[in-house]
């Protein structure tokens, strides 16, 4: 399979992307400019239409304060992972978020 990769600068960039098109998965940067991360997951969650509201999306932040992760999944991410990581971890998540799409 072909794997295609869109980036966004901000927060507000990666919903309107989400707005136009149809995704697998969302690799999150929780520090950005204009919408930060957990803004832009919020506003996923709670403002998109199906399916785009239902996306994966993996949180990766350089922050790996323990509550980090409880941090991110309380605004609606399914999944965390704390910079630098190790390659097998990130294609490890990624597969279990989208092995059933």
């Amino acid at each position: 399979d072909k794997i295609s990769i869109e980036e966004a600068e901000n927060g507000a960039q990666a919903i309107e992307k989400l707005e136009n098109k149809n995704f697998d998965l969302v690799l999150m940067d929780l520090i950005m400019p204009e919408m930060d991360g957990y803004e832009a997951t919020k506003t996923i969650r709670e403002k998109l239409n199906f399916p785009s509201n239902e996306i994966p999306i993996l949180g990766m932040t350089a922050n790996a304060a323990e509550d980090e992760r409880e941090k991110c999944l309380s605004v609606g991410m399914n999944e965390y992972i704390a910079k630098p990581f190790n390659p097998d971890d990130l294609f490890e998540k990624i597969y279990n978020l989208t092995k059933n799409t």
